[in-house]
């Protein structure tokens, strides 16, 4: 990335994480999932019970910067 555009890998994890929590789309929780840090208990319970109600949230956290989503 850096190289291509001149953006740091590290502020486009940061940008991502912040666009997960813009007006608390999606919980604090619901955005470690996603970032890769479910050791918790109610990481792994997102995880494996509900990923159906995840990607909805996550979809709807680009939605709110106008960045639509196909559903398939």
């Amino acid at each position: 990335m850096k190289r291509d555009v001149g953006i740091a890998y590290i502020a486009m994890r940061k940008n991502h994480y912040n666009v997960k929590r813009f007006s608390e789309t999606l919980s604090i929780d619901e955005a470690e999932v996603l970032a890769g840090r479910y050791s918790s208990f109610s990481g792994r319970h997102y995880v494996l019970h509900d990923p159906e109600k995840l990607s909805e949230k996550y979809a709807n956290a680009w939605n709110n910067f106008g960045i639509k989503n196909n559903k398939i």
